[in-house]
């Protein structure tokens, strides 16, 4: 790896702008082949983790045709969901060996992922998810006797049952350490789940944080640390932080984008129940993304490429200073 680059400046949005330009063309210059070829190695072992999984439900000849026309369903939304692992591919350069059990590792944890945002979209009642219909939208056009609060319970069972078959799974494959991060991270995740169920009126910015750091940031960690099993331990120490940062700001992003829809569902949002300032969150912004890249200073200079590239990924400059309008 190359020598360690300091913190870029970053003093306004549009020195933010040039220098995620300037950090993605490198990316792409030195490591773009490298980071296809992996993804065509994820995506060959993550179809092969989806096919394994409906075969297993799939198995009993006298259930067969009952479970079939749900269980291809379950199959193709599956699949689509394989974009979930184009961001953190971008860090494959971090292994030594950018081979087989690094995608193996990231293809089974992206299917106990994938069985979380089950459960989100069942709990939230999501039909609709990045303009896609999701299983609770899927399972009431196939069964449209079914009411939609029995939809979203048999969508969280279905979540379930595929958080249990690919944690199994993982210890079956040998990945012990991965499938003991997940459940570590699930009993992280689940609490600040619940305890967002519990919310009533104004929410200050520490229980907000709190809250989102213990979804959102646990939730994608349930892809990142297995993935990184391997790296060196101190470097591992510092992406994984970025990463908490980067993560932070996505759902600070969301939730400046997700206004109207947040509100009209009673979702937590960091603006609507007061624990930050609407017309602050441009420059809470920019503060963020330099902790972000503060802390990516501590890593060689293609790692720090890899990251914003991947804080680009984000949308960050979504919020650019414009001021968000009032509800």
């Amino acid at each position: 790896m190359t020598t360690l680059r300091a913190a870029p400046p970053v003093s306004d949005w549009a020195a933010l702008t040039i220098l995620l330009q300037k950090a993605r063309a490198r990316h792409d210059a030195r490591a773009g082949t490298t980071v296809q070829a992996f993804m065509r190695d994820v995506e060959a072992g993550y179809y092969s983790e989806v096919d394994a999984f409906i075969r297993h439900y799939g198995g009993d000849p006298v259930l067969a045709d009952l479970l079939g026309p749900l269980l291809e369903d379950l199959r193709e939304y599956l699949r689509w969901a394989v974009w979930t692992a184009w961001n953190v591919a971008n860090l494959v350069e971090l292994h030594d060996d950018a081979g087989a059990r690094p995608a193996r590792r990231l293809a089974g944890a992206m299917l106990a992922y994938a069985g979380i945002r089950f459960v989100d979209d069942g709990l939230d009642g999501h039909e609709e998810y990045a303009g896609r219909k999701t299983l609770v939208r899927l399972l009431r056009d196939r069964r449209p006797e079914l009411s939609p609060r029995a939809a979203c319970a048999q969508v969280v069972f279905w979540g379930h049952c595929l958080v249990a078959w690919s944690v199994r799974r993982q210890r079956q494959n040998g990945e012990i350490e991965s499938a003991e991060l997940f459940e570590d991270l699930f009993s992280e995740f689940s609490l600040g789940m619940v305890a967002e169920s519990l919310l009533d009126g104004p929410v200050d910015r520490r229980r907000y944080d709190r809250i989102a750091s213990r979804k959102t940031v646990a939730y994608n960690l349930m892809l990142y640390k297995p993935f990184l099993v391997g790296v060196e331990p101190r470097t591992r120490a510092h992406v994984l932080r970025a990463l908490a940062r980067m993560d932070w700001l996505a759902q600070f992003i969301d939730d400046a984008r997700d206004l109207e829809e947040d509100e009209r569902d009673g979702q937590l949002n960091a603006f609507l129940q007061g624990a930050y300032d609407r017309n602050g969150a441009s420059a809470e912004a920019l503060a963020r993304v330099r902790e972000f890249l503060l802390e990516a200073a501590a890593l060689p200079g293609e790692v720090q490429d890899a990251l914003i590239v991947m804080l680009d990924n984000s949308g960050v400059t979504a919020l650019a200073p414009v001021a968000l309008p009032d509800s």
